[in-house]
């Protein structure tokens, strides 16, 4: 999500996504099904997050 301390293009992204969402849940009290499964998915591989934990 963050590249040397800077958000990738995919960080952004997913920190609009949930700003959104949080607007989402104060106006209606509820989060889209889609929006919500876009923002709850992995960022990495867990594979990929064991393989970087224990290097």
């Amino acid at each position: 999500m963050f590249d040397r301390g800077k958000p990738t293009d995919e960080g952004k992204e997913i920190l609009l996504k949930v700003e959104e969402a949080g607007q989402e849940l104060v106006k209606k009290g509820t989060i889209d099904d889609a929006l919500l499964n876009f923002i709850s998915r992995p960022l990495v591989s867990h594979q990929r997050f064991i393989e970087t934990w224990n290097s």
